[in-house]
């Protein structure tokens, strides 16, 4: 299998585990809903680069969107979350230890929080806002462990050791 065909579908089967972590694993909470997703947002910057990681991430995250019935959030959940996924894609393209995947799940949870902050405020108004803050602070921590222990546990099998794509 070549390079760019390996990645091609490395790259929807990330935007696959994203979809299905967002889309099918949530508890709908205040403004939008509690996933899993975003801890699969990790393992695709570990596994893929930077850009591709966006690209499936931000992809899958809006398609999740206009499937649960949160159509209204798909376009900034494509830019929030190809975001966070360009980023975990850069922070760990140069090394994987605990260090640096707990570096990136801050900096995507930090994204993420501040990122729907401001949807909300624009959408809704400033209270809404404030309210949503505790739903998405939770999210970034259930991420996290899954993230990490996902990109851990990724980083021990075979296709990781070859070099990956």
């Amino acid at each position: 299998m070549t390079n760019s065909v390996r990645r091609l579908v490395l790259s929807a089967m990330c935007a696959a585990l994203v979809f299905c972590a967002t889309c099918f694993l949530h508890i709908p909470m205040g403004v939008g809903y509690i996933h899993l997703g975003d801890g699969c947002i990790l393992l695709a910057g570990l596994l893929l680069t930077p850009y591709w990681a966006a690209g499936a991430c931000g992809l899958a995250s809006a398609l999740a969107d206009v499937t649960t019935g949160f159509a209204m959030f798909a376009p900034f959940s494509f830019v929030i979350k190809a975001l966070m996924g360009l980023l975990a894609g850069i922070i760990l393209r140069r090394r994987v230890n605990a260090l640096s995947v707990v570096a990136a799940a801050a900096i995507n949870g930090i994204i993420m929080v501040v990122g729907y902050f401001f949807t909300a405020w624009a959408m809704f108004n400033r209270a809404a806002a404030l309210a949503d803050v505790p739903d998405n602070l939770l999210q970034t921590g259930a991420s996290f462990v899954i993230g990490l222990a996902l990109c851990l546990f990724a980083r021990k099998l075979p296709f990781f050791k070859e070099g990956g794509i």
